[in-house]
């Protein structure tokens, strides 16, 4: 609901709905490392990482990315403005990129030249760029 007055999501219906299913997909993501959070043997952690990064990141990470190239040419991944869906995407890469996910890659989104384009048009935007500043400023 706040997405949609702040004017990130979209009223389009069809749009809305391409909306709904990344941002799914997005969270299924994410919570592939759930089980690895919890593992307190660091040798099992390790391997649980190790099994996600051959397997299920690929696997999932490599689905959105066809969805996004084949969904939009614009820049952003549903319609002709940021939306809701890309800001949830800029939070995962940026959670990988920042290296605190022991055993994956700070440069696994990089394979993904769609996600990477979105990621980086997310975070030249004005107000994610004023967002940081005002947070990086406290």
């Amino acid at each position: 609901m706040l997405a949609k007055q702040g004017g990130l999501y979209p009223a389009d219906n069809w749009e809305a709905a391409h909306v709904d299913a990344l941002l799914d997909a997005l969270e299924e993501t994410s919570s592939t490392f759930g089980p690895s959070f919890r593992e307190q043997d660091p040798e099992k952690k390790k391997a649980m990482r190790e099994a996600l990064l051959a397997t299920t990141l690929p696997q999932w990470v490599g689905n959105i990315e066809k969805h996004l190239a084949a969904l939009n040419a614009s820049g952003w991944s549903v319609g002709n403005s940021i939306s809701i869906a890309d800001l949830k995407l800029f939070q995962l890469v940026q959670w990988i990129k920042s290296g605190t996910l022991d055993h994956i890659p700070t440069t696994f989104s990089d394979a993904y030249p769609r996600i990477t384009a979105i990621h980086t048009a997310v975070g030249e935007h004005d107000k994610v760029k004023a967002y940081y500043a005002a947070k990086a400023g406290k």
